[in-house]
Parts: structure tokens; C-alpha cells; sequence
């Protein structure tokens, strides 16, 4: 059986229920976004470099309230600022009235023994939908900011660094 690195999920409080969500890198590299056990969303090609931090960003937009059951959800991959691939996957909606829980790295009742380790600097979870520019300047920010991106002056959390090439490369494409 192949290995899954689960990034996060996220679930009904019981564990009786089925997920909601969940986002996973298998062996070969495939990153996948999944809703149910039905509805997934693969993509393969992320140049995902071992010992170097990556900035990973996922968005799932709900569809337009207007159109209803007539217009499919859009997903979006970004790597290190940069929109890699996009493709239409049903929306989850969430329980009205019931708690969720929300697992980073892999739920205890999937966990097995494995080679693979990982580190995670920080995670963000967002109702709202980001725009492509609100991920670059994440991305910008590097792995050393902490806060909750409501300060009112952000580009004083710039890293120095940045300005004079690293992160700051991702304005040149």
C-alpha cells in the first residue's frame, strides 16, 4: 500500500462521521484535495524539493450562492506564490449546528509506521476566498511570520532578505 503524507483534514467532532475535506501528498508526488470519498481533485507536477521550506496554498471557492447547483467549485494550487494548477471539485458544505475538527499532519486513527517525516512551520485555515495576490505576498512573508495578517502595516514583517532578491523573485514572473 502506498504511503499517504497528510497534510490536514477536517471532520465532524465524532469520529462516526466522514470527513469534509482533506489534503494529502502520495509517493509519486500527487498532491490530491479531496470532499468525500467520491469527489477528489488530483495534481501532479509540484516541484516539491526535499530539505528547502515551500509555501503551499489551497483554495476551494464555494460556488456563487445565485447559481446554485448549476455552477461547479473551483480549486486552486499555489506553490511558493505561484498558481500551479486549478480544477472544478464539488464543494463539502459543513453541518449547520455541528462542531468541526480540523487535523494537521495525519488523524491518529490512519496513522501507520513510515520513513516519512515532514515539518510544518505554520497553518492557515481561511473561510474567506484569498486572491492570488494576498497568497504571493504570504509567500513574501516567509516561514518566519507568526502573526494573524491583521496588522495594519504588513510590509514591515518583509524579511530583508526578500527585498534584495530570494522571495521577492515571484514579482519578476
Amino acid at each position: 500500500e502506498q504511503n499517504i503524507f497528510r497534510i490536514f483534514s477536517v471532520g465532524a467532532v465524532s469520529n462516526e462521521s466522514p470527513f469534509y475535506a482533506e489534503l494529502y501528498f502520495q509517493e509519486d508526488g500527487i498532491l490530491t484535495l479531496a470532499t468525500s470519498n467520491s469527489h477528489s481533485l488530483s495534481f501532479a507536477g509540484l516541484e516539491i524539493e526535499e530539505g528547502r521550506w515551500h509555501h503551499l496554498a489551497v483554495v476551494h471557492s464555494k460556488p456563487n450562492a445565485l447559481a446554485g447547483l448549476f455552477q461547479a467549485s473551483v480549486a486552486y494550487v499555489y506553490l511558493d506564490g505561484k498558481l500551479r494548477h486549478t480544477g472544478k471539485l464539488g464543494y463539502s458544505p459543513s453541518p449547520v449546528g455541528k462542531s468541526l475538527q480540523v487535523t494537521v499532519g495525519t488523524p491518529a486513527t490512519c496513522a501507520r509506521v513510515s520513513d516519512l517525516t515532514w515539518k510544518t512551520r505554520s497553518c492557515y485555515l481561511f473561510e474567506e476566498v484569498l486572491t492570488s495576490g494576498c497568497i504571493g505576498f504570504m509567500y513574501i512573508l516567509g516561514r518566519g511570520y507568526k502573526g494573524l495578517f491583521q496588522d495594519a502595516n504588513l510590509l514591515r514583517f518583509v524579511p530583508n532578505q526578500a527585498c534584495g532578491g530570494g522571495s521577492m523573485a515571484i514579482l519578476d514572473s
